[in-house]
């Protein structure tokens, strides 16, 4: 089961209190975040980067569990 994906894809820089958009040439890219529950105490993490001209920057997957 997916417990979280979080897609981002505009970068902004504040500017005197003001959202000024970057450029995406300028942006590590377009980030894909997915969190997937394996079972109760372990989810797997998958992370991708792209930037539009260079390709895919960075890439990780793991999976955790909880530690008391």
């Amino acid at each position: 089961m997916v417990l979280f994906v979080l897609k981002a894809s505009v970068f902004f820089c504040n500017v005197l209190g003001f959202k000024v958009p970057i450029p995406h040439w300028l942006t590590p890219g377009k980030t894909v975040v997915v969190q997937t529950a394996l079972d109760n105490e372990r989810f797997r993490f998958d992370l991708d980067v792209e930037h539009p001209l260079l390709g895919i920057m960075f890439e990780q997957s793991g999976v955790f569990r909880e530690i008391e």
